[in-house]
């Protein structure tokens, strides 16, 4: 898939950081607080990208040290750039899907693993599968697993959604410089659509997909979780998982 080199190339990891919304999203707000339950903490930050959240996420008093894991040399460049004299940061180089690097043994806190702004979604289903299993495996009881996943339209009428996704495709393709990189590397003008039966914002550019962002239903969760004690809280845009090792 295209889409998984996008975010290695240096001017797209630039862009990312520049967007200036960072985590407006309403439903990520509540994160200090709901981090502060879990006492003295190690947040694994997945897909972590240029560090961007991690202001947020050390507004709680609790988080003791966060390890941020990407598989884009630039985003992590960035980040070290910014983080470099903070202790508390550690950056790693590694795949959400494989997580070969990250030793959860050398970890004497409590960890708690997040996946902000649908990552998960932004794989396709059988990495999807794979990430969660991985994350499964690497946690210990008492660890907590925190993801943030996108739900589906379909509250206002069928016209009202197909905008809405098409606003939603349009702010990707602009902020994470898609349009660009798809006229440089492949000289065509990507376009978009909504994919009903997968659930997914597809963005495509000669037969390439640059960009998904899939929608989750709550049925479909429980099952992707189906290992863990799984609590699912609805937000305004996303739900919000939170899934203890059983």
């Amino acid at each position: 898939m295209f889409f998984e080199n996008i975010f290695k190339i240096g001017f797209i990891a630039d862009l990312y950081d520049r967007d200036t919304r960072k985590m407006e999203i309403e439903d990520e707000r509540l994160l200090p607080e709901l981090l502060d339950k879990y006492g003295k903490i190690v947040v694994v930050d997945l897909g972590c990208g240029t560090g961007r959240e991690f202001p947020l996420l050390l507004k709680s008093p609790n988080v003791v040290k966060i390890i941020g894991i990407d598989f884009s040399y630039p985003m992590l460049r960035i980040a070290k750039d910014k983080w470099a004299s903070d202790d508390r940061i550690e950056l790693l180089d590694d795949d959400i899907r494989s997580l070969k690097k990250f030793k959860r043994n050398k970890i004497k806190n409590k960890c708690v693993f997040l996946l902000l702004c649908n990552t998960l979604g932004n794989l396709k289903e059988t990495d999807r599968k794979k990430a969660v299993q991985r994350i499964f495996e690497k946690m210990i009881p008492g660890d907590v697993f925190i993801a943030y996943l996108r739900k589906p339209k379909g509250k206002g009428r069928i016209w009202q959604d197909r905008v809405s996704i098409q606003v939603e495709a349009i702010e990707y393709l602009l902020i994470n410089g898609l349009w660009k990189v798809a006229w440089d590397i492949l000289g065509k003008h990507p376009n978009f659509y909504y994919d009903s039966k997968r659930r997914d914002v597809v963005v495509k550019a000669g037969g390439e997909e640059l960009f998904i962002s899939h929608r989750f239903t709550e049925d479909e969760i429980r099952e992707l979780f189906s290992k863990f004690k799984t609590k699912i809280i609805p937000g305004k845009s996303f739900w919000i998982v939170v899934a203890e090792k059983k």
